[in-house]
């Protein structure tokens, strides 16, 4: 009896240690995210607050963003798995995930502000044009 218990008992050690590292390594993943995305937001909310300023300046600096994101996709990718297309795709999918999650922080962050309406428009129409560059960049689509 002790002889079949023993190697269930390491056999559920062994379950029990690797569920606790799955779980570790998904958390860490976590945590290094969140500072990511709290900093593509913060670049919406320095957007955002010079907009209630100073209208042009805060043109310029979405400008700036926009042709930030632009010069991303512009730079020859890495080696990536699947090749060029995929890496540009998969970074033109990150940045519409950028946008769309500082346009979702915004709403939240400044849901009572009257001015919040057309800079969320504002927002969200670049939104649609990231996305329509994704189509775009579907494998099989026509330019």
């Amino acid at each position: 009896m002790a002889r079949t218990l023993i190697p269930l008992l390491l056999a559920a050690m062994a379950v029990v240690c690797v569920v606790g590292i799955w779980r570790l390594l998904l958390a860490l993943q976590r945590r290094r995210r969140q500072p990511r995305q709290r900093e593509d937001v913060l670049q919406y909310e320095v957007w955002y607050a010079l907009r209630q300023q100073d209208a042009a300046a805060a043109e310029r600096f979405l400008a700036g963003l926009w042709d930030r994101m632009a010069a991303e996709r512009s730079r020859p990718p890495g080696r990536a798995a699947g090749g060029p297309e995929t890496a540009a795709r998969s970074l033109l999918e990150a940045q519409v995930a950028e946008m769309a999650g500082a346009v979702e922080a915004l709403g939240r962050a400044h849901a009572g502000d009257p001015a919040l309406p057309p800079a969320l428009a504002e927002l969200e129409e670049r939104v649609k044009r990231l996305c329509s560059d994704l189509a775009a960049a579907q494998p099989g689509s026509t330019p």
